[in-house]
């Protein structure tokens, strides 16, 4: 993937996360069902959570198992509530 030169990679990830969190379930397309919208974000989430880890890895040259501890963690704990609140169905 190529970045452009002097640009922040994770702003993008940034920007989208302040929209989830100030919009919510008013960004579901209105030909979908919100009850599969939501899941499909939280697997989203989820994932990205997860993916933490290997992010601040690489940006940082080093390992750190808090830091992997606790992405997977929340990882773990988004999918968990995404298959409580919205149900667990397979999304692929």
């Amino acid at each position: 993937m190529a970045v452009e030169e002097g640009t922040n990679p994770a702003q993008g990830a940034v920007d989208a996360l302040e929209q989830l969190t100030r919009h919510g379930r008013d960004l579901c397309p209105t030909d979908q069902d919100p009850q599969d919208w939501a899941g499909s974000v939280l697997e989203d989430l989820a994932r990205v959570a997860e993916l933490l880890d290997g992010a601040v890895e690489q940006v940082s040259g080093k390992r750190n198992d808090t830091v992997s501890e606790g992405s997977r963690a929340l990882g773990t704990v988004i999918a968990a509530h995404r298959n409580l609140e919205v149900g667990a169905s397979d999304r692929s």
